[in-house]
């Protein structure tokens, strides 16, 4: 079986759906069905969870993507930095080296 955490996270969304091998479900979960998991997982999003879960007992009967939510965590999140320009390799090096020493002493390569 799968199940979900029964409490919202820090960013508002419910953790990932973890798989369970007991026939019961534990203290603070709920079960899920594999039909619910691509609203769970919403397709296009950058992460999953945000949704409002109805329930009934210890099983989800239906779930409901919280775009309120996503959102508010994508407006949130830092600015994206791109990665820094990774070192020149040791003959990229080396060419630059003999190009510098060569314009140095005025010879053409």
């Amino acid at each position: 079986m799968k199940i979900v955490y029964g409490e919202k996270n820090e960013y508002g969304c419910y953790p990932g759906v973890q798989k369970c091998e007991s026939d019961t479900v534990p203290d603070g979960f709920y079960e899920i069905q594999d039909c619910m998991l691509s609203e769970f997982y919403k397709e296009g999003k950058e992460s999953g969870g945000f949704v409002d879960l109805i329930t009934e007992g210890d099983r989800i009967t239906d779930v409901i993507w919280n775009e309120e939510a996503y959102q508010a965590w994508l407006a949130a999140l830092p600015e994206s930095v791109d990665p820094p320009e990774p070192p020149p390799t040791e003959l990229e090096q080396l060419r630059a080296d003999v190009d510098f020493l060569a314009a140095m002493q005025g010879v053409s390569l």
